[in-house]
């Protein structure tokens, strides 16, 4: 459909009015609202939405941002990855006003303005979206319980969705999949110290993560396919200069082999030769591109022979008031900066969508979120009901811990391992562990559930989280690969364990039930 057909169902003349500065004015808005589309005749409801994002990275938030700020009730429904693939960087340097920041620290801000803004976040993806009826119809669920399901209408919406991680589809990818084999260094690069890893990739990401194993791993192998590097990051320079760094060029994984709890070696193929060789390797980082997450729109929207959402002007899409931002619609920068431009244009182009449609908005109270009360408020302290105190003992490694009470309902965060290892001994209920990351977004992700399950089972069980990053030896001895892990104990014994972060409520639930 041309952009001129377009721009008639919306009711809007394309111009370019050209100034005296350059700048262009593309829309000018007529004196009728579109016939077909008017708000007028639309019935809101606590589930109806002037504007509905999906995606909670930079170019999801930023639209969020922008919509917010026009007094435009915005649903963001964050997805899987809140805060997008910026959250797996630990050091950021191309950030406008940031000489170096950890991603999490860049979308957390980000995140928190959405918020102060009055966007309401949802912790929810989306499975469907009708673009059949006006306002489109949206499917989400839970993304901690998936039998939690509900439809929003939307007058317009965001795609913000982003790409997923490219998988090599070798023997023993699977089966290795979180015990040695992940695609997120920051998440748990820590698991690997001293240890032999291997990155796959010739790219900017396999660059990032080299670099960032280089300073954890004793040993870290580069296989690229080709036989030059692809990276335009200037820290491929310095990757070659690092002794405990070789980069094996035209050589291409061919199988991850291991004892069934852990990858024990990797063979290579010489794209040249095609002589095998086989790595002694305790860790396979994946950095092999990504997909653009469009699966769910292949039907409704119009996409490129790349598999991008296809875009009419700036970010409008195939479907009047419907606009996408990113890494969905971009094959080829990729950038969280670029990303926040599209969320910039696509909320104008939303705003200027509504407007035609005769939506007049109304103030937006900002909600008084869990994350303003912390910022904004002193913490509240919980009272402790129960007396299933367990004292610390100072470890030969780690400072004493101090005496820690176990509250009923809390998920506590462990400082010691002699502290984790007296409470897994003297515990008479079942013992739930957490494992996780700092910088790893399906951790956090899976938090709000896990306090959730706390709650639920206050008084019968006891949630305790371990950061990795600080208490890396008892990660080891409880043979962890990959975060987030969920080990179950009773009586001393491991019962269960979950890996990953797709597991549901109920299906944690099924597992603490039948251990108490």
């Amino acid at each position: 459909m041309k952009i001129s057909v377009v721009l008639r169902k919306l009711g809007l003349v394309s111009v370019a009015v050209l100034g005296v500065t350059g700048c262009s004015e593309f829309f000018v808005r007529k004196a009728q609202p579109h016939t077909s589309l008017q708000a007028s005749k639309v019935v809101f409801d606590a589930d109806t939405y002037p504007a509905v994002v999906l995606g909670g990275g930079m170019g999801g938030m930023t639209a969020g941002v922008y919509l917010a700020m026009a007094n435009i009730k915005t649903l963001l429904v964050q997805g899987t990855m809140p805060g997008g693939l910026l959250t797996q960087s630990l050091s950021v340097r191309n950030w406008p006003g940031e000489l170096e920041s950890p991603g999490m620290a860049i979308t957390d801000k980000l995140l928190a303005q959405a918020r102060k803004q009055g966007v309401e976040i949802a912790a929810e993806k989306v499975t469907a979206l009708d673009t059949t009826t006006w306002p489109y119809r949206v499917t989400l669920s839970d993304v901690s319980d998936t039998s939690r399901v509900r439809t929003v209408k939307a007058l317009s919406v965001v795609i913000g969705m982003g790409a997923l991680s490219n998988y090599l589809g070798i023997p023993g990818e699977k089966e290795y999949w979180s015990k040695g084999v992940t695609n997120c260094a920051v998440c748990e690069g820590s698991l690997y110290k001293d240890k032999v890893v291997c990155v796959v990739g010739g790219g900017n990401s396999a660059i990032e993560e080299a670099h960032y194993l280089a300073g954890i791993a004793r040993k870290v192998y580069v296989f690229v396919r080709r036989d030059v590097l692809r990276a335009t990051d200037n820290r491929k320079d310095d990757l070659a200069t690092m002794k405990n760094v070789e980069i094996v060029y035209t050589h291409a994984l061919q199988k991850i082999t291991g004892d069934g709890q852990k990858v024990t070696s990797v063979s290579a193929i010489n794209t040249t030769t095609n002589t095998v060789t086989e790595y002694p390797m305790d860790g396979v980082f994946l950095a092999i591109g990504f997909t653009p997450n469009t699966a769910l729109f292949k039907d409704s929207l119009a996409l490129t022979q790349q598999g991008y959402i296809a875009l009419k002007h700036d970010q409008q899409t195939s479907v009047p008031g419907i606009f996408a931002v990113g890494d969905i619609v971009d094959p080829v920068y990729k950038q969280a900066v670029t990303a926040a431009g599209d969320g910039c244009r696509a909320a104008l182009q939303a705003h200027q969508f509504l407007q035609q449609c005769g939506y007049t908005p109304k103030p937006v109270d900002a909600p008084q979120t869990a994350l303003a009360q912390a910022t904004d408020a002193p913490e509240k302290k919980k009272e402790i009901t129960e007396s299933t105190a367990v004292a610390s003992v100072e470890s030969a490694n780690e400072p004493v811990a101090a005496k820690h009470t176990y509250t009923p309902g809390v998920a506590h965060e462990m400082k010691s391992t002699q502290e984790v290892l007296d409470l897994i001994a003297t515990a008479s209920k079942p013992v739930i562990i957490d494992f996780h990351a700092v910088w790893c977004g399906p951790c956090r992700q899976m938090a709000p559930m896990y306090s959730r399950l706390a709650e639920r089972y206050a008084g019968k069980a006891i949630f305790i989280k371990i950061n990795i990053d600080d208490l890396g030896g008892f990660a080891t001895q409880y043979r962890i690969q990959g975060v987030p892990t969920f080990v179950f104990i009773k009586e001393g014994v491991e019962k269960h364990r979950i890996v990953g972060g797709g597991s549901t409520e109920k299906q944690f639930a099924e597992k603490i039930d039948a251990l108490i």
